[in-house]
């Protein structure tokens, strides 16, 4: 993705770009000890290597520059004093701490960001990102706070395509990065045109907290991020649309391949009526949450009109059905029961016939006719997976039933202690035996 385009669906926010360039002495007057330098720096940022730095500190190369080898202009700022922490070290005029925050490396910008000046963390190369636009963009949380506790202006310091760290974060799909830059923001502080920007970015990129969490932020009386239009292809879809256009059934398949022992124990919470803690973060349930928070933004704004809305946007619903997003459908219902797609198409033409002559309820049944074979295949494993589970609890109760914890005595010559459980006087073993004997009729009453 081109960061540096600065390519946008809707308008962008003209905010003039300083130009913080890195010194250029090391890319400059190249001579065999300048070029070893930049390399030795390079070397060191990409491995971590604090104590190859910290060897540099004081090399004259660095202190026998001239203003020709700097990066300045009457509407830009750059590195006064070449150090090894403000000269671009590669073609890109990064330097290394851009280079670092792209190989990951936490725990050297953990040592080394203590001997900087915070202004060298606003150096830009040749794309027009800092260091932490390059954190931000690899996800790495860590690095990213390092930053910005030490420069705290780089949480709205503008990167490529003069897009904010935070924008950054999200077309970067880097959910937890994005979320504890969006809490970073004071409130009212992002402009209007960056929200847009960051709102339909963040579905774009199944971020759906992020985009709930920015509906929320709004006023009571905003809506511009509801009811704003953005291009998508050759369309141009409101929020509600492009989440009709998200097939909802598809967005927790990663999760089938969890481990085998965290499947059983998501099946027995299950079971029991209780959900896990990845269920209710999962990507199915914060679009649900989204479309729900969206859904309410509309019927207040729209009140009496609402009838009028799904009528002027009839096409999502439609489209929602064609794709089989049944999921979404089945949201909009619960939140207004009232909804009826029949009664939103006029009734002369429910019975038209199409090009192939037939009825849209024909065209429906016939589009979706493998829905039945798949939902008996879908019963078939899931009742299969609930018995596997079942078998599971039944052999661990039963096994629990004939084993005596502790074992029995032998006697030792006294009949009376003869076969009786050695622990028979402890209160843990009763509250065991009681917790047994309840625990075991159900399941034999069951089977």
């Amino acid at each position: 993705m081109d960061t540096g385009s600065g390519n946008s669906n809707y308008e962008s926010t003209e905010v003039p770009i300083i130009q913080w360039f890195p010194s250029l002495h090391l890319l400059t007057d190249r001579n065999p000890e300048k070029e070893k330098l930049r390399l030795d720096l390079l070397n060191a940022a990409l491995e971590g290597n604090i104590d190859a730095v910290n060897s540099q500190l004081n090399n004259p190369l660095l202190s026998d520059s001239s203003s020709s080898s700097l990066s300045a202009s009457s509407s830009s700022s750059s590195a006064s004093t070449p150090s090894p922490f403000n000269v671009a070290i590669t073609e890109k005029r990064e330097t290394i701490f851009h280079v670092a925050a792209g190989a990951n490396q936490t725990d050297f910008v953990e040592k080394m960001i203590g001997k900087i000046a915070p202004a060298d963390l606003k150096l830009r190369n040749v794309k027009g990102n800092t260091a932490f636009c390059l954190a931000v963009m690899a996800g790495n949380k860590s690095i990213a706070e390092q930053m910005l506790n030490k420069n705290p202006e780089l949480l709205t310091f503008r990167g490529g395509g003069n897009l904010t760290p935070l924008s950054l974060a999200a077309m970067f799909g880097e959910r937890e990065m994005a979320l504890y830059l969006n809490r970073r923001y004071p409130r009212g502080t992002l402009e209007l045109a960056d929200k847009k920007q960051l709102f339909f970015d963040s579905i774009d990129t199944s971020l759906y907290d992020l985009a709930r969490e920015l509906l929320e932020g709004e006023d009571a009386d905003e809506n511009e991020l509801v009811m704003t239009e953005y291009e998508h292809g050759m369309d141009r879809l409101t929020p509600l649309h492009r989440l009709a256009l998200t097939p909802f059934h598809l967005l927790d398949q990663n999760n089938r391949s969890k481990e085998s022992v965290k499947c059983v124990w998501e099946k027995i919470l299950e079971i029991i009526g209780q959900k896990s803690e990845s269920d209710k973060t999962s990507l199915l349930n914060q679009a649900l949450a989204l479309v729900k928070c969206l859904w309410e933004k509309i019927f207040k704004a729209k009140c009496d009109q609402v009838g009028d809305y799904l009528k002027e946007h009839r096409d999502l619903l439609f489209k929602a059905a064609q794709l089989g997003n049944f999921k979404f459908l089945g949201k909009l219902i619960e939140l207004y029961p009232d909804l009826d797609v029949e009664k939103l198409v006029m009734a002369s033409f429910r019975g038209l016939k199409n090009s192939e002559g037939k009825t849209p309820r024909e065209l429906f049944s016939g589009t979706h006719a493998g829905l039945q074979k798949d939902g008996e295949k879908w019963m078939r494993n899931t009742a299969s997976q609930y018995m596997l589970v079942a078998t599971i609890i039944a052999a661990v109760v039963f096994q629990a039933a004939f084993t005596v914890p502790g074992g029995i005595h032998d006697g030792g010559g006294n009949r009376n202690l003869e076969g009786t459980p050695t622990h028979r006087g402890d209160i843990v073993f009763r509250i065991f035996v009681m917790a047994d004997t309840i625990a075991y009729p159900p399941l034999r009453f069951q089977s």
